[in-house]
Parts: C-alpha cells; structure tokens; sequence
C-alpha cells in the first residue's frame, strides 16, 4: 500500500524532522574521510537541491524530476582494483555526507579485513525534497553495476539507514516493484552476484512479516510508506537483514521517533557487524 505525498509529507515534516533533531543527524563526524566516499553518479544526472518548492515536494519517496540513468550510464565507480571488499553507506534524511551514523558500522567491518576493504558513501541528496529516494536508487544501481565490471573481482556490501534503507531495498528490487517508476534500470546479474551482504535499519518500506527482518517490532506492522512485497527481495534474502526496533516511526508505522536514532546502541550495530563480517570471509 502507499501512501499519498500529503499524508507523508505531513508525517514527514514532523516525526522525522523530530527523529533527526534527536538522533543529531544533521551533524558532521570527525571520523577520517575514507579513502574513496566519492560514490558514483549516473552519467547523464547531476541532481542538486532545488532552490524553491511546495509543502507538497518536500516528501523524499516522491519521483526524480533528473535524467535517469541508462544501463550503459555507469560512468568511473571509482572502484579500487587493490581491494577485494567495498562497503558502501547509504545515509539517512539530513545526515552530513562523510557523518552518517552508518560510519562506525562501516569501519567495524573494514577493520575485520586489514587492506582489503574500500569504504564509499553513496554520494546523493538524502534531503525532503521529491525524488531524493530515487535519485538515490539510479546512483546506487549504477555504482553496483559500474563496481561489478571495472572491479570484477571485488565482492559489494551495502548498507542503508532511514531514506538510505528506503533506497537500498529498492535498488535490490526488480524495477517494477520499485516504490517510482522512474527507477527503470535493473541490476545486473554481475552485480547481483558481487553483492556479499545488505544490511537496512529502520527502513520506511519495512515488510514486519518477511523472514530476513530482525529485532523486536511488531510483525504485524509495516513501514510508514508501506511494505514491500514479499517476495521482492527473495532473491537476496539469505544475505539481507532489515534491522527495526520497537516503536521506530519509520519500520513500524505509528511509532514514536526516538528508537529511530538508537541502532548504534541498542545492539543492532554488533549482530551487523558479525552478520556482514560472516559474509564477508
């Protein structure tokens, strides 16, 4: 089920402006800039926030207005041929490019792997505005595509918080079970095959009911902007876990915005780590 862009544009501009002045996730990380966070960008779009909109646009789950990427629109992935694992982070509405809180996860999992791991954050909007969850999932398909060809040998994990686990889930469905339907370019099977482990916290799309979710929520409560369908993500299922807490707004629709900023802390970071390091070796 989806929900109109004025019931989510309401929802939006409340509970999770409050979950992001709570969870601080507007600020910037004094963590070191990773060798390579440039993220890749589909060759034909170069998106960059509008300088006006309605009330009404300011819904991410809403469509890309920018050229979409074409299969062949992968552009340099920026993939480094010396290392054998890439993480890349995809953040949440509001975080700082390079202040995720999905950092320490990422440099939890590199450490495992001494010079063997790239980290890169996926290089989009992550704002209000209409079409950031899309333009998101075209860079994110054109980064795992561009990885799978220029680094054939490099095995991909990807994780998501928030509008970053939004895009994500949807970058690893089939097209037409998209949330927009501008989001027509499919992973390829190079792609799907790198693709080592993925990894969503409180993910507005969350299916309460799919086995690869983990945490104590409520299974009979979806997302905020409607689960999946759940067979989407089947294919990946054994090396995916959507991780949501109790009473999260955003993973359990009518929730409260607290929960929706304590994944590092609540216990979730540390089975991710291990669940991504096992894939991983």
């Amino acid at each position: 089920m989806r929900y109109g862009k004025a019931i989510v544009a309401t929802l939006a501009s409340c509970a999770l402006a409050c979950a992001l002045t709570a969870c601080g996730g507007g600020g910037e990380s004094s963590r070191p800039t990773p060798s390579d966070t440039s993220g890749a960008s589909p060759g034909t779009s170069s998106p960059g926030t509008p300088g006006s909109y309605e009330a009404s646009d300011m819904a991410f789950n809403g469509p890309s207005h920018d050229s979409t990427a074409g299969p062949d629109d992968w552009g340099d992935s920026g993939c480094d041929p010396d290392r054998s694992i890439r993480v890349i982070t995809v953040r949440g509405t509001g975080e700082a490019l390079h202040g995720s809180m999905l950092d320490d996860l990422a440099d939890r999992i590199a450490a495992a792997f001494p010079d063997a791991v790239q980290v890169s954050e996926l290089d989009y909007p992550a704002s209000w505005h209409s079409g950031s969850a899309a333009d998101g999932v075209n860079r994110l398909v054109a980064l795992l595509n561009g990885t799978a060809i220029q680094c054939p040998a490099m095995r991909t994990a990807v994780l998501g918080y928030s509008q970053g686990a939004m895009v994500v889930g949807d970058a690893l469905s089939e097209p037409q079970r998209r949330y927009n339907e501008d989001n027509a370019t499919a992973l390829t099977d190079a792609a799907r095959r790198r693709l080592a482990v993925a990894e969503l916290f409180g993910d507005p799309r969350f299916d309460g009911a799919a086995g690869y979710g983990h945490g104590d929520y409520d299974r009979d409560t979806d997302g905020i902007l409607g689960a999946r369908d759940g067979t989407t993500l089947g294919w990946v299922a054994v090396r995916l876990r959507s991780y949501c807490t109790a009473d999260d707004f955003a993973c359990q629709a009518g929730g409260s915005s607290a929960p929706h900023g304590q994944y590092p802390t609540d216990g979730s970071f540390d089975d991710a780590a291990r669940f991504a390091i096992d894939h991983l070796e």
